[in-house]
């Protein structure tokens, strides 16, 4: 069984070193396939979603995919929409 001591510094690894990582991660493996090609950073509790959609449904998926992650104190979505170029 692990101790809470070591529990609590393998959390605090996780949160601090990969959480933009494991945000990333949920976003590939959401059914909305555009949203695997948003990049996440994260520092000091903020969550910060950037790259570009094609419509504000997605950015708004995309901020619900990762909003539950333990650590992230708030979202600064920073996703761009931009209407895809007809032909």
């Amino acid at each position: 069984m692990m101790s809470l001591e070591a529990t609590a510094t393998a959390s605090e690894a996780i949160t601090v070193v990969n959480l933009g990582e494991l945000a990333e991660r949920r976003l590939r493996r959401s059914s909305y396939f555009a949203l695997s090609t948003i990049g996440c950073t994260y520092r000091e509790g903020v969550l910060t979603l950037r790259g570009h959609l094609p419509t504000h449904y997605l950015k708004q998926m995309a901020q619900e995919t990762v909003g539950g992650l333990e650590g992230v104190h708030a979202i600064a979505n920073q996703i761009e929409v931009r209407s895809p170029i007809s032909k």
